[in-house]
């Protein structure tokens, strides 16, 4: 008796390491990742997070050459869908070790901000640098913070989900770290599809039929 095997198609997914939501060295490369392998199961697709430096991960967005990224592209064109995979926000804010003054982030001429690596500057980037900020390019938000706590840097461009996890594991108390009040940048949680892919349309039907709707 003949038995047929399927073989699940593969869908790689472009990620830079951003902890707690993707990790390389985490057995479900983290919350994000798990979120979108649990959201695609029964799919078809045999999902992988292709781990990148963010200068590689920006040049394939920039070229094009991409299926789907948990990156957002610099530019949004007509062919790029976010399938938010959470309902909360992301806010993306300055943080400092703490000081007895309100800290609305304002203020950043001559001041050392820590902010992932990119391979341009733009956005809310491009208007730091403007402003008179000095940019200090770090590979995860984790080393950005063991800069501020070393006070090599004076801020680090994040949001607080990451800066906890980064503080925790560097064993620093997240009391001492403050947050701007200025949100620099808002945007859901989820993974960018390239309409150009081939795969994409399939992609984007299970996981509409799941509930997670594309923008």
């Amino acid at each position: 008796m003949s038995v047929s095997i399927t073989h699940a198609e593969p869908f790689y997914v472009d990620a830079i390491e951003y902890p707690p939501y993707l990790i390389q060295q985490q057995t479900d490369r983290g919350e994000a990742f798990a979120k979108l392998s649990q959201a695609m199961t029964s799919s078809g697709f045999e999902v992988t997070a292709n781990f990148l430096s963010s200068a590689r991960v920006h040049k394939k967005l920039v070229n094009q050459d991409w299926c789907a990224s948990f990156v957002p592209p610099f530019e949004t064109k007509k062919n790029h869908k976010l399938v938010p995979l959470y309902d909360d926000i992301l806010e993306l804010k300055l943080h400092r070790l703490v000081q007895p003054s309100q800290f609305t982030g304002d203020k950043i001429e001559g001041k050392r901000i820590a902010q992932l690596r990119m391979m341009q500057p733009a956005g809310v980037i491009k208007q730091f640098s403007d402003n008179g900020a000095k940019l200090f390019n770090v590979e995860s938000i984790q080393q950005g913070t063991y800069l501020l706590i070393k006070k090599r840097v004076d801020y680090v461009y994040a949001d607080l989900h990451s800066i906890t996890y980064a503080a925790n594991q560097l064993g620093f108390p997240l009391e001492q770290i403050q947050s701007s009040t200025t949100v620099f940048r808002r945007f859901p949680i989820g993974v960018w599809i390239n309409t150009s892919c081939p795969l994409s349309q399939k992609i984007l039907n299970h996981l509409d039929s799941k509930g997670f709707k594309a923008l």
